[in-house]
């Protein structure tokens, strides 16, 4: 009876022992947490998600759960990511335009803003005007449209005194625009359309030198050569380019590249001109020919120019009111001969010494 008693006793202390034994465990934090248990929990959705791509089972992939919490700065640093690189292929688009600007060629044609720097000048703004020059408001605002032209625009930077003659044009409908330095030699012109009510519009010409900078005339003047070179026709005039020098310009006022081959007596020229932003050649001119055209025509004109000293011409084609022109004759050497003729007969005719600058006969 006693050890029934003594048993039972032992029993429940061992009870009480073992619930005081499990409190201080759950005080002490020595239960396991959900984080603890988190790296358990991700190696089972490991183990799941094997078994789901060798087909064993389905479940939904944590990868979302793990996106769904995280937090919002790491979205927006994501995102800032995103425009970096956007930014990176904007840069990478632009290295490959200029690369294909300076290396390649469609034909024999260049995009304008990789050729010639001449247009990335900054337009400077002309805002004081020689208003002693200026007559009524049609013409200062036909005035303000001309200057906006960046050929214009920096002549005038360099003139700081210039002048300006402007009248209207009645057939064509414009404003003339004449500028003066400031010891009024002509340096430019312009002209600007004008509505029906004499209000003006815009630019329809203009004739001014586009002086470029020292590195837009190195750039264009590689590039000038690169085109050349690249044209069919040339290449075949050259033969084998490497036996030829090169020379080339900027022309200012007709704002062409001119590139120029000359090999012992051959020559040759070729204009290279802008066409809707595009470089690309325009004429190939036999330099030889033209020197001897031109020379032809000096000589022709020098003839004349001696004929008119010879006695007797202006009795002979102004003693009547008749229409006449001029027909000059290489005699060989350097002797013409210069007649004055109508439709029907000689008025005048003048033997001429163009070396000797005499009159013969």
């Amino acid at each position: 009876m006693y050890k029934k008693q003594l048993t039972l006793t032992a029993l429940i202390y061992l009870s009480f022992l073992f619930l005081f034994t499990a409190c201080s465990l759950v005080d002490g934090d020595l239960v396991q947490t959900a984080e603890d248990a988190a790296p358990i929990a991700k190696v089972s959705v490991a183990e799941a998600a094997q078994a789901e791509n060798d087909g064993l089972v389905e479940t939904e992939p944590e990868q979302e759960q793990e996106t769904e919490s995280q937090p919002a700065v790491g979205s927006a640093n994501n995102m800032s990511g995103s425009n970096n690189s956007m930014s990176g292929s904007s840069n990478s688009m632009s290295e490959s335009n200029s690369s294909a600007g300076s290396n390649s060629m469609s034909g024999n044609s260049m995009s304008g803003n990789n050729m010639m720097g001449g247009g990335s000048q900054p337009i400077p703004e002309i805002t004081e005007f020689p208003d002693d020059d200026i007559d009524s408001m049609q013409e200062r605002d036909s005035l303000a449209i001309l200057v906006t032209d960046g050929p214009i625009a920096r002549l005038l930077t360099n003139h700081p005194d210039w002048h300006v003659e402007m009248w209207t044009n009645d057939e064509w409908q414009t404003m003339e625009i004449d500028l003066y330095d400031t010891d009024w030699n002509w340096i430019a012109w312009g002209a600007v359309s004008l509505a029906d009510n004499g209000q003006p519009i815009e630019i329809v010409d203009t004739a001014a030198p586009n002086q470029l900078t020292e590195a837009e005339y190195t750039a264009g003047s590689k590039m000038a050569e690169e085109i050349a070179l690249s044209d069919p026709a040339v290449l075949e005039t050259l033969g084998e380019p490497s036996e030829w020098e090169i020379y080339t310009w900027y022309d200012e006022w007709e704002r062409t590249w001119e590139v120029a081959f000359y090999r012992g007596l051959d020559e040759f020229g070729v204009s290279i001109e802008e066409y809707d932003d595009e470089w690309q050649v325009g004429e190939i001119t036999n330099l030889a020919l033209l020197e001897e055209e031109q020379q032809i025509s000096d000589n022709q004109s020098r003839a004349i120019d001696l004929a008119w000293q010879a006695e007797g011409i202006d009795d002979a084609l102004f003693s009547e009111d008749v229409e006449w022109s001029t027909i000059v004759t290489d005699l060989g050497g350097a002797e013409y001969g210069v007649s004055f003729v109508t439709t029907d007969q000689e008025l005048f005719f003048a033997l001429v010494d163009i070396d000797a600058e005499q009159v013969l006969e």
